[in-house]
């Protein structure tokens, strides 16, 4: 008889006995039990992990991209942050630029206003070189003014002196013009006092002259001592110096019917002869240039005119060289007239201040 493994298997309920071969048939169903349900379950579990591996998949799939997206945008960030970085630094750089500007600007608003006060001063001192600009140009304007005058006066100072016929050489300008101032001093002196010009105004015709000639109404040569004037009835007449009337009136002997005699100084007389009228009285004084009479037509006359003679110590002269004499020619005139010894005359006051010839 063959020798059978048994196993015998205790519990509350009982004791059951089992042989190697029942209990590997046991164990071979309850694996064939376990391994259908293992299937089942392993293919429940395999269809659920399939589905959870197609949805890890896709998550996969979407984990990619959205790593791929994330890559991206981190490439993009890094590129921004790059950017960013230059652009940090770039800031940094226009910051300290700015500072630097900010900086500029401050010094710059200082020097600003430095420079304002500067223009302000600037402003004052030009307008105040502008007052003297114009100050200076109006002194200017009165120098060259002045300057003129002087020069017209110096000019007008030569002519005078090329008239009064006196010279230059070694005189000073004042000493010039004292010079100058005396001897017209002395020549209006002169014309005042010895009979000079014209005794009528206007021009005048002279119709006879000094010299012999036949009388138109004695018909006989005789000396004719004076000048005679055309002139109309009424014309007035004039004294040709400072003078004392020594005579004024009808003169019955000489011919000369209505006369006045004039007495100058330094011994000269003057004769108006052949008068309308006399309007000044005997032994009056005259000075140069007054009415004295009127023209007109007594004594010996053949018409209307004035009879003018000039006489010195009783010697009677020839008028002509009186009758043009003024200050400018005065030694010309001393010089035409000879019989005059004028030399003792120059010695006399106020002719003997200057030796001005």
């Amino acid at each position: 008889m063959k020798q059978k493994l048994v196993i015998t298997l205790t519990t509350v309920y009982g004791s059951y006995q089992y042989t190697l071969g029942q209990l590997a048939k046991y164990l071979f169903a309850l694996f064939l039990v376990l391994a259908a349900i293992s299937f089942f379950i392993s293919n429940s579990l395999l269809v659920v992990t399939r589905s959870h591996l197609d949805d890890l998949e896709v998550d996969h799939q979407q984990l990619m991209e959205e790593y791929e997206q994330i890559s991206e945008d981190q490439v993009q960030f890094e590129q921004q942050q790059a950017v960013l970085d230059t652009t940090l630094n770039e800031l940094g750089v226009l910051k300290n630029e700015r500072d630097v500007l900010t900086q500029l600007n401050d010094s710059l608003d200082q020097q600003r206003a430095s420079a304002l006060a500067e223009k302000q001063a600037l402003d004052s001192a030009l307008g105040a070189l502008q007052q003297q600009r114009d100050s200076l140009a109006e002194e200017n304007l009165s120098l060259a003014e002045q300057n003129q005058r002087s020069a017209q006066a110096m000019q007008r100072l030569a002519e005078l002196e090329a008239l009064m016929g006196l010279t230059v050489e070694g005189r000073t300008t004042s000493q010039r013009l004292l010079l100058l101032q005396q001897v017209t001093e002395q020549r209006k002196y002169l014309v005042n006092q010895i009979p000079s010009g014209m005794p009528l105004k206007g021009k005048v015709a002279i119709t006879a002259g000094y010299g012999m000639r036949n009388h138109p109404v004695l018909k006989k040569r005789t000396l004719h001592p004076g000048v005679d004037f055309r002139a109309k009835q009424g014309t007035p007449i004039y004294a040709t110096a400072d003078v004392v009337v020594e005579y004024g009136g009808f003169h019955k002997k000489s011919g000369f019917g209505n006369l006045i005699i004039l007495q100058h100084n330094f011994g000269f007389k003057t004769y108006f002869a052949h008068l309308k009228k006399v309007v000044v009285p005997g032994r009056s004084f005259i000075r140069k240039g007054q009415l004295i009479g009127y023209t007109g037509n007594t004594g010996i006359s053949t018409g209307p005119h004035l009879h003018y003679e000039v006489r010195h110590m009783f010697k009677k002269l020839d008028p002509k060289p009186f009758l043009a004499m003024n200050i400018s020619n005065v030694n010309e005139t001393f010089s035409a007239v000879k019989s005059v010894k004028w030399a003792s005359l120059r010695k006399l006051y106020p002719l003997n201040l200057t030796a001005a010839q």
